[in-house]
């Protein structure tokens, strides 16, 4: 059995985009910073890659994923937004401060990394935890359901988005 991390070439984002697609539709495993359609993780990953904001760092055993961290860098406030760590097999808790580590050795310093998970992801409260991340404070979530009305036709069609429930949820940073 064969493992490794690597840094993620972009170039290649197919393969990552159906693993986070795979992870991220999980609740135990969701992050706010990514996206749950898979075209959209696609274009975020080719965008990224394009004007060299985003880092990707994944793990492989045999050749397949099965684990992957990234991360939208701002340079301009030295933020970066983080998607994971998404782990295949959640019991692995030092595969995901594995690829928490090397992320850190390829971002510039000083950044502040933000996260936005649900409260069933155990693997990110778990990393939080063991890295002594601190907890900045509350977000409000809103859950919406979206109802179309209209004939269906290109113009006829008007999107309505009810609340359905808002309640403060915790994010650690």
């Amino acid at each position: 059995m064969t493992k490794s991390i690597e840094i993620y070439d972009l170039s290649c984002a197919a393969e990552l985009a159906d693993f986070l697609y795979w992870a991220n539709n999980n609740p135990c495993q969701y992050s706010g910073y990514c996206s749950t359609s898979k075209n959209v993780i696609l274009n975020d990953l080719k965008r990224g890659k394009a004007d060299k904001t985003d880092l990707a760092v994944v793990s492989r055993q045999n050749g397949a994923i099965n684990g992957a961290i990234t991360c939208h860098i701002n340079p301009t406030d030295f933020t970066a937004d983080c998607c994971g760590p998404f782990i295949k097999d959640a019991s692995d808790q030092e595969l995901s401060e594995d690829l928490f580590t090397a992320m850190l050795a390829q971002i510039p310093e000083p950044i502040k990394l933000n996260f936005f998970f649900s409260e069933q992801n155990r693997i990110c409260q778990q990393l939080m935890a063991r890295i002594h991340a601190k907890n900045e404070g509350n977000e409000l979530v809103m859950n919406l359901k979206r109802e179309e009305f209209g004939d269906g036709g290109l113009h006829n069609k008007t999107d309505v988005y009810r609340v359905l429930q808002i309640k403060k949820r915790q994010y650690t940073a």
